[in-house]
């Protein structure tokens, strides 16, 4: 053997053992990471039903007692035609009128109820008589319509010839009553004289 051909052996040695220590050709085993799981269901709410409203007591009058009652709402009607139309012009004469109508009415009135109902009415319908600016009238008047929708609500004889309708956007008490068939908004008058819907007989 010549002294060039020595190292060839070592050489083969080494190159063996790098080839020993390498990582084998095998695939890659390594599982995937698990998929991220789906987002949870979310259920809503069930819808709130609308409240039912509580339907009021039927008052039992006497004939001659609803037709001693039936000016005070005819009375209520000219108010709410001169607000609806934009002005006082015979708003105090009939709030006095209707406070007078109450008043005279109460001692034929066996009802408890519609005893209380009258009262408030002539007490609400006097200070609307002494209110001028036609935007504390009408505040004045969504107090006095109160009052008049409950009786009217109590009592159906009283609710011949007249609406109820409700406007959302009024301030204080939002309903009132009226004649015509077709709403004419009392507390906005021209501004939103059809803001409103037909309502209930609820006070």
């Amino acid at each position: 053997m010549t002294p060039t051909s020595r190292p060839l052996p070592i050489l083969m040695i080494l190159a063996t053992a790098l080839l020993a220590c390498a990582e084998p050709p095998w695939p890659d085993v390594t599982p995937d990471p698990a998929p991220p799981d789906p987002p949870a269901r979310v259920t809503a709410p069930p819808a709130t039903p609308a409240p039912t409203p509580t339907p009021v007591p039927t008052v039992e009058l006497d004939p001659e007692l609803v037709t001693a009652l039936r000016p005070i709402f005819t009375h209520n009607d000219a108010i709410h035609r001169a607000l609806a139309g934009d002005t006082t012009d015979g708003v105090a004469p009939a709030a006095l009128a209707i406070a007078d109508a109450a008043l005279g009415v109460r001692p034929q009135v066996k009802d408890a109820t519609t005893q209380a109902l009258l009262a408030e009415i002539e007490t609400r319908a006097r200070h609307l008589a002494h209110d001028a600016a036609i935007d504390a009238l009408r505040l004045a008047y969504g107090e006095l319509s109160k009052p008049l929708v409950a009786l009217a609500s109590a009592v159906p004889a009283l609710r011949e010839g007249r609406h109820v309708f409700e406007c959302p956007m009024a301030k204080g008490y939002q309903k009132w009553l009226q004649a015509e068939p077709s709403l004419r908004n009392p507390y906005f008058g021209a501004k939103m004289l059809t803001c409103g819907e037909e309502s209930v007989w609820t006070p």
